[in-house]
């Protein structure tokens, strides 16, 4: 009885085991590739994913989602969608069939999946909310405060004022521009007397008096006065009429942002700089980062004049909004003193609150609210959440994007107050490259809101933003930009202002601002908003002059500072912020402006010319509490790796500087890459923190100067190593919606997007339309962002088929941006023409259109026809045919001159985007490629590739059978390469390969970003190649898996993890060989991988069967072939291990 007892024991728990190791859960639900998203609106979409603990061909052969409104009509089977017993193995992308869905609701789903056994497991609910969608705002009103801001970085400004000298003196000024009393601005209305000296008939002396009426413009720097330009305004200003007053208007509207340039009025008449120009140009290149703007206005009381100036009106030139009003005489006494003030220096960021009671039990409770600017809301003094800058950044010329708040939980019985705070962001302020764009959407700040409370009575209540709304001005943030920085007085802190128990009987009313222009679109936001990623700690710091402490957060990266600080009440602390700092080894021959003298005299302090007109500086003055005081701006963002101090009477401890690292990013970190070179890790960190900088609400070609754009080059670029290293697809989802909103009524996407109606479509950059929503569906197995885009993409083609010249694109566009060696653009245009029609073939086919993939075939054939009979010769050599630009620069343009004879092209990326495009006629692309690799051979294994040849060099080398090629591009440390920058002790990628060198120094200034992420879409190559995870165009989202490690370099290891939409995907390569000097392609390897549940893989080896020994997973092969010296290894879910020898 005891052996049987013991036998069944046993028995039992090898049995409970054994139901353990079969196990599978089902997990990571997502609609819409979200987890519980709050506005869903049209079709959502179901994935999720299957975890069967490494067992072997687990699988999914059928599944069952069903979707009901609440989680017990769940259980008990009340629904409004079942999709019944589906046979398929997809877990992504799974359509909604059912009834349509009704707005504000939430509704939870459950999916239930039959494993390859037949066995059934059940998730755990997951819910979703729909949006407003038809439901509307409810005679919801845009709201703010009366009083306008004015910002004293503004631009496009028209300044208009009353000027009268009185009799007894000639002169008065006012001034502009004035950053203080020693630098500013200054117009002077001055009249010149003269007199004539003559005889009258009867020989008496007659001494005639004249006046001369002038304008004078003029600036002091330092002190000094310096005259700028002298009008004669006497056509306008008779004689007589001098000491009369007279009125003034200046209008400023820079092209760059280095000057002014004001047209000036007098007595409403325009008058001229000369007879060539209109517009007076004012300039001072040793304060060109200061120009252009409004500072602080004032009047010079010049010695011994007396004058008045009055009606002092601001506006903006495009909105025509009048900011600043003052109805005040400003007399002038003579004194000769400057007298300077900030033009609504007191008008902080509007504040804003709504007060309501609740006296029942609360159901549900949620807020939809937008702005016009940014804003931050709360709830009975509570953030409502973690954001920054909602509502983000579309083309408001046609979209604004709605945040939905669920308050449920928050709301509480009696009284309860909504605040709301605005900022600027990008509808107003921002000079996007531009200065003559400032204000490029609009002039005012509001809000729109609406909150709907269901009670558990099934009564509703809503509140919607109106004119009883409270507002008030006397806050603490007296600026705010996005790209100059916060100055913010803490001094002016409204203590409780969002709460029930403050007293607001001194606010104002808030204005209500004309709606949207019907055209407008309001749509729910998608993804994630910005938010905070991480807090990183101060690494160092370094004092370059006295009392100015800078600071290393050991990252370039972007966010804003977290500053722990004690002092004095009325303290003001700076803040600013680089890249870069000046550096201790002195070039040799710097780049012009540079000088040897500049560096030495700079050593160690912080560059910031590459910032150009972005001011990047953030002022906070402290309230001197005795606990001390926490600075952390809301309304900014900075890009940099050093934090400069000043203000502080000693050095803050390097806990007390810390810094919110920003984006839009969901998820954690879905991809890794390691390998036995520690270069190469950092440029793989470099590639991710390039990424996290420059997804923040739009993808960004680069985080810290006046630029922050859209650049749709670097979007469609990096878009598949994007993918990898988060889930980008909602933040593409939104992207996508701005880019077919800029899209020309011709069909072309823009190079910009927002676009603010000011960028053309240049190939390289406007085939993102085409480019990215592919990619995506790669990525993700997203069907739905080849449906949304389809019309758009396809307008686009049909774009640049009447662009053509017998199926060849013309010269011009940016070409092969800052590349060493730039390609002719006619060349690299045509190819992208040819590789978006091969797209649209294969989306035509995957939506079912088969008349349009068709079309798509027979263009592409006769594009491809056409590229070959005019680039490509008899032996894979690529032309410049007859015509041709003799020479190019490096940002597409050219020579005039023209080639006569037909000209061999050297350049890599004339070769690298036709073979990548597949352009080459078959019969020779090998030859082609052997060519590219001869070329890298003679270059000494370094790049001369731009913008759009970099990303795919190493791609089209191992594609090819030039793997040692590619390692050995990727494993130079010489310049130009990918590891340079890291030398130089770079933390994210650089928008030049020189922007930094030994040698020469800091690259041009005009364009020199440190944080510019398209070189990093070398990830691509790194992981489909380096370490083999492949995606199957027929079995998209990583479905089915390609595992081709390329094993060489000199490395002894790599390894890769992926986290698909299938689950994680694991690819690893170990040398025998340990010496890194050797090729590890000459040494057998050991190859180790895992493959996700619910997928399968193809495992692609350069040896025959013999040569490969499992170590590993034998019960999970399903299939082994060999085929001319390589072998083929088909396996199902689990992990696995080889030994491969040579």
């Amino acid at each position: 009885m005891a052996v049987n007892g013991l036998s069944w024991k046993v028995a039992l728990v090898l049995f409970v085991f054994s139901l353990s190791v079969n196990a599978k859960t089902i997990y990571d639900l997502r609609t819409n590739y979200e987890v519980a998203p709050l506005s869903v609106e049209g079709t959502p979409v179901f994935s999720w994913k299957m975890d069967a603990s490494g067992q072997y061909k687990a699988a999914q052969t059928a599944y069952r989602i069903i979707v009901a409104t609440s989680e017990s009509d769940l259980q008990a089977n009340r629904l409004v969608y079942d999709s019944q017993k589906q046979k398929s193995s997809q877990s992504v992308c799974c359509y909604y069939n059912g009834t349509p869905l009704k707005p504000c609701t939430r509704y939870f789903w459950q999916v239930q999946v039959w494993d390859e056994k037949g066995k059934m497991t059940e998730s755990e609910p997951a819910w979703f909310e729909t949006s407003l969608m038809n439901e509307g705002w409810s005679g919801a009103q845009w709201i703010g405060s009366p009083q306008e801001g004015l910002s004293k970085y503004a631009s496009n400004l028209i300044f208009n004022f009353d000027v009268k000298v009185p009799e007894g003196s000639h002169a008065a000024s006012f001034l502009f521009g004035a950053i203080d009393s020693q630098n500013y601005w200054g117009i002077q209305y001055n009249i010149t007397e003269s007199e004539t000296i003559s005889q009258d008939a009867r020989k008496r002396t007659v001494v005639k008096r004249s006046q001369r009426p002038e304008i004078i413009f003029y600036h002091t720097s330092d002190g000094k006065k310096i005259e700028d330009a002298r009008v004669d305004i006497s056509s306008v200003i008779k004689e007589g009429t001098c000491h009369d007053i007279h009125h003034i208007e200046l209008v400023n509207r820079p092209e760059e942002y280095v000057q002014y340039e004001i047209t000036l009025k007098v007595d409403g008449q325009v008058i001229r700089a000369s007879e060539k120009a209109t517009a007076f140009v004012l300039k001072d290149d040793t304060k060109w980062r200061q120009m252009h703007r409004l500072h602080a206005i004032g009047i010079e009381h010049l010695k011994d004049q007396k004058s008045e100036i009055s009606n002092i009106r601001i506006s903006d030139y495009k909105h025509h909004t009048l900011f600043y009003s003052d109805d005040a005489k400003h007399v002038v006494d003579g004194s000769g003193e400057v007298q300077i003030w900030t033009p609504n220096g007191d008008v902080a960021a509007p504040m804003l609150r709504k007060s309501f009671s609740i006296n029942k039990n609360v159901k549900k409770a949620t807020l939809y609210a937008t702005s016009r600017g940014i804003y931050e809301l709360s709830l009975n003094g509570d953030n409502l959440s973690d954001d920054f800058f909602n509502p983000g950044w579309t083309d408001y010329n046609f979209r604004l994007m709605y945040n939905t708040y669920d308050l449920t939980d928050v709301l509480r019985k009696g009284n309860n107050v909504i605040g709301a705070v605005l900022g600027t962001g990008w509808w107003k302020g921002v000079r996007y490259l531009n200065p003559k764009w400032y204000d490029c959407y609009g002039a005012s700040l509001s809000l729109l809101a609406k909150l709907v409370i269901e009670y558990e009575d099934g009564s509703k209540e809503t509140h919607v933003t109106d004119d009883s709304w409270l507002c008030s001005n006397d806050g603490p943030i007296m600026t705010n930009d996005l790209f100059d920085g916060v100055d913010y007085d803490a001094r002016r802190e409204i203590y409780n202002w969002n709460t029930a128990d403050f007293d607001a009987s001194a606010w104002k009313r808030c204005k209500v601002y004309e709606a949207l222009d019907p055209n407008v679109k309001i749509t729910p936001y998608i993804g994630q908003p910005v938010r905070p990623d991480t807090i990183l700690v101060a690494q160092g710091m370094t004092q370059p002059l006295p009392h100015t402490y800078i600071y290393d957060m050991g990252q370039n990266l972007v966010g804003v500072p977290r500053i722990y600080i004690k002092g004095r009440n009325g303290q003001t602390i700076t803040l600013k912020y680089a890249e870069m700092l000046y550096p201790d080894v002195i070039p040799v021959d710097p780049v012009p402006p540079y000088t040897i003298e500049e560096y030495k005299a700079k050593k160690g302090q912080m560059y910031t010319e590459n910032y150009r007109s972005a001011m990047s500086t953030d002022h906070y003055t402290l309230k001197g509490t005795a606990e001390g005081e926490i600075f952390e701006p809301h309304f900014t963002c900075h890009g940099f790796r050093y934090i400069e101090i000043t203000g502080i009477d000693e050095a803050l401890p390097l806990k007390n500087v810390q810094v919110i690292v920003l984006n839009s990013l969901q998820d954690r970190n879905n991809c890794d890459y390691k390998t036995s070179d520690k270069l190469i890790n950092q440029l793989f960190s470099n590639i991710q923190w390039g990424e996290r900088g420059n997804f923040v609400s739009i993808p960004t070609d680069c985080p810290q100067r006046d630029e922050r754009a859209g650049w749709s080059g670097d979007a469609q670029i990096f878009c598949r190593t994007a993918t990898y290293n988060r889930n980008v697809n909602p933040f593409y989802h939104r992207w996508m919606l701005t880019v077919r909103d800029d899209q020309s009524a011709e069909g072309g996407f823009k190079d910009v997007n927002p676009t603010c109606k000011v960028f053309g479509t240049a190939f390289g950059w406007a085939d993102v339309g085409v480019i990215l929503p592919w990619q995506v569906y790669l990525q993700y197995g997203d069907k739905t962002m080849l449906e949304e885009n389809y019309e758009a993409m396809k307008r686009y083609v049909q774009y640049n088929e009447k662009r053509a010249v017998n199926y060849i694109q013309r010269f011009g566009g940016y070409g092969d941006w800052v590349a060493v060696a730039p390609t002719q653009s006619d060349l690299t245009n045509t190819c992208y023409s040819g590789w978006d029609v091969q797209i649209m073939q294969k989306v035509a086919k995957i939506l079912g259109k088969t008349a349009d993939e068709q079309y798509y075939a027979n263009l592409f054939a006769n594009i491809k026809k056409a590229f070959n009979e005019r680039f490509v010769d008899k032996e894979g050599y690529m032309i410049s045919p007859v015509g041709s630009p003799v020479s190019l620069t490096p940002y597409g343009g050219a020579s005039a001159e023209k080639l006569t004879e037909p000209r061999r092209i050297t350049t890599q990326t004339a070769y690298v985007v036709p073979l990548m495009m597949n352009m080459i006629d078959e019969s020779v692309a090998s030859k082609t490629c052997a060519h590219l690799a001869e070329l890298v051979r003679r270059n000494g294994y370094k790049l001369n590739t731009g913008f759009i040849g970099t990303p795919y060099l190493n791609m089209v080398l191992s594609e090819y059978g030039h793997d040692d090629v590619a390692y050995r591009l990727i494993e130079q440390q010489e310049y130009p390469s990918w590891l340079y920058p890291v030398l130089q002790g770079a933390t994210t990628m650089w928008e030049r390969w020189n922007s930094y060198t030994i040698k020469n120094g800091f690259g041009p200034v005009s364009m020199n970003s440190f944080n510019h992420y398209a070189y990093g879409a070398v990830q691509d190559w790194l992981i489909a190649y380096s370490a083999g995870i492949q995606r199957d165009e027929a079995m998209p989202g990583y479905k089915h898996i390609h595992l081709q490690p390329r094993v060489g370099g000199h490395l002894t290891f790599v390894e890769a993890r992926f986290n698909s939409v299938y689950g994680e995907i694991f690819s690893s390569w170990k040398s025998d060989n340990a010496d890194v000097t050797n090729d590890a392609a000459n040494y057998a390897y050991t190859y180790s991988a895992t493959v996700p549940a619910n997928t399968t893989a193809t495992l692609t080896l350069p040896v025959g069967l013999k040569k490969v020994r499992v170590l590993e997973g034998k019960k999970g092969i399903l299939k082994k072939v060999e085929t001319n010296g390589s072998c083929t290894i088909e396996l199902s879910s689990g992990s696995y291990k080889f030994y491969i020898s040579k």
